[in-house]
């Protein structure tokens, strides 16, 4: 369950973050604007949330805390981020698919 507190509070900071930026009208650099994008669309939180409904055993601790888990994870965040972001600018712009 701890591992859920640090998720949610790592994507609220990352939140928190962006809303600087735009509030400062700073544009981060691809890198710094991925490290924090990743983590404040907040996928990771959201498929350990669900997992606590999974019947059977909750996945432990060394699971969670495995080069395994975090890259996928990562992959996951990643492209939920550029898959939102790209909707977002299809909207924005009037783009049609």
């Amino acid at each position: 369950m701890i591992h859920l507190c640090i998720q949610w509070e790592r994507s609220l900071a990352a939140a928190l973050t962006e809303r600087e930026w735009v509030e400062s009208n700073y544009v981060p650099t691809m890198e710094e604007y991925m490290k924090v994008a990743e983590v404040s669309i907040a996928a990771e939180p959201i498929v350990l949330s669900t997992l606590f409904f999974v019947p059977g055993e909750l996945l432990s601790d060394e699971v969670i805390a495995s080069y395994d888990y975090h890259h996928v994870m990562q992959l996951v965040n990643r492209a939920g981020r550029l898959v939102n972001d790209l909707q977002g600018l299809e909207v924005r712009y009037d783009i049609k698919s």
